[in-house]
C-alpha cells in the first residue's frame, strides 16, 4: 500500500459550494410538492398511480439536486469545468433513458410520470418565495435609498 501523496499542480482545485438558503428551500419544496401530489392522486386513481406519481417526483428532485451540482461546478470553473459539461449531458441522457425505463418496464406510466415530474417547476418557485431574504444591507449596499 503506498503512502504518496498527489503532486500538486499548482492549479488549486476551486472549493465546492454548500447549498444557499433558496437552493435548500427549492429542494424541500419539490420534495413537498412531489408527496403532495402524489398522495392527491392516490386518493384519486388508487396507490398505484399515486406511486407513479411519487416515483416522478423522486426524480425530479434527484434531477435538481444533480444539476445544481453541475452548475456549481461549471462555475467553479478550474480545470476540471469541462468534464461538468460532459456531466450535463449524461444526466440528459440519464433522466430520458431513466423516464423510458420506468415506463417500458411498467412502474409507472408516462402520465403519472409527467404529473411526479410537475413537482419541480412548482417547487422551485415555491422555495424562492419561502426562502429567507437576504439582508437589505447586503442586497443593496451604496444605494441611496431616498
Amino acid at each position: 500500500m503506498s503512502t504518496e501523496t498527489p503532486q500538486d499542480t499548482g492549479t488549486p482545485e476551486p472549493e465546492r459550494q454548500k447549498l444557499d438558503s433558496s437552493l435548500r428551500w427549492s429542494l424541500i419544496a419539490v420534495v413537498v410538492v412531489a408527496v403532495l401530489l402524489a398522495v392527491a392522486t392516490g386518493f384519486i386513481q388508487g396507490a398505484r398511480s399515486g406511486f407513479g406519481v411519487l416515483v416522478g417526483g423522486a426524480v425530479a428532485t434527484i434531477n435538481l439536486l444533480i444539476f445544481i451540482h453541475i452548475v456549481q461546478g461549471v462555475l467553479a470553473g478550474g480545470r476540471y469545468g469541462r468534464l461538468w459539461i460532459l456531466a450535463a449531458i449524461l444526466k440528459l441522457g440519464g433522466l430520458l433513458g431513466g423516464a423510458w425505463l420506468l415506463m417500458k418496464t411498467g412502474i409507472c406510466s408516462g402520465g403519472q410520470l409527467a404529473i411526479g415530474y410537475a413537482a419541480l417547476p412548482f417547487g422551485v418557485v415555491v422555495g424562492s418565495l419561502v426562502a429567507p431574504q437576504p439582508d437589505d444591507e447586503h442586497n443593496g449596499a451604496g444605494r441611496d435609498t431616498d
